[in-house]
């Protein structure tokens, strides 16, 4: 196929793992548990009608995450300051650090704020005690 196809940098790879997908599911015990392919359907067997297919059905979900996921000694990818193990000099900034995928808005965690005051060796600010935001004196009117 062209450049430009489905994969980053125009690798194509839809029809080939559609493929692949088929065949897996097509083996015990998997076969058995399932009533047969639903999508794309066996109809759809050449290059060309596999692709169009996967262009127009398959996407990400809202913001992907938790793909280089960062941990502690249990093997994960990124250390807890977000070094990608086993690659000197390489950190991970963006939502594919979060060990879970977060029930919220993805873009809230300030990310690469904390890998900022990592890199530079900063110490983070210490967490505030929420009561103490209601024990101080406001300021006197000015008349």
């Amino acid at each position: 196929m062209a450049a430009g196809g489905l994969g980053p940098g125009g690798q194509d790879g839809g029809p080939d793992l559609l493929r692949q997908a088929r065949e897996l599911a097509g083996r015990q015990p998997l076969a058995g548990l399932t009533a047969g392919e639903l999508a794309p359907g066996k109809r759809l067997s050449d290059d060309r009608q596999l692709e169009a297919w996967v262009r127009g059905n398959v996407t990400t979900i809202f913001h992907p995450t938790s793909s280089c996921a960062m941990g502690g000694p249990d093997g994960a990818v990124c250390d807890p300051e977000l070094r990608v193990r086993g690659v000197e000099g390489l950190r991970v900034v963006d939502a594919s650090v979060m060990p879970v995928i977060p029930r919220g808005n993805t873009n809230a965690p300030t990310i690469a704020e904390r890998a900022a005051d990592l890199i530079r060796g900063a110490t983070p600010l210490v967490p505030a005690d929420p009561a103490s935001a209601y024990e101080f004196d406001p300021p006197a009117m000015v008349r």
